[in-house]
């Protein structure tokens, strides 16, 4: 293997790493997982999205979507 072809090699075993993380969970990907996601707390997902790194979204992102919800500082958004 050449240097040059290790990013796309990553890349390709990252997507798919990821990919089996939603359908392992019953989704068919990520866009149907924040779907369903922005049904219960709403624009916050994408806010949270937007710095948060996909590998957090089913650790990360629920802890902090469920503190927001806690706090009540963030019901205009939900």
């Amino acid at each position: 293997m050449k240097l040059h072809e290790t990013p796309v090699i990553l890349h390709s075993y990252l997507k798919h790493h990821l990919m089996s993380i939603y359908t392992d969970n019953g989704y068919a990907n990520r866009e149907e997982y924040l779907n369903e996601l922005r049904e219960d707390y709403g624009q916050l997902v994408d806010i949270l999205t937007s710095v948060l790194p996909a590998s957090e979204d089913f650790d990360g992102l629920i802890t902090e979507l469920e503190d927001a919800m806690d706090s009540g500082a963030y019901e205009d958004l939900m």
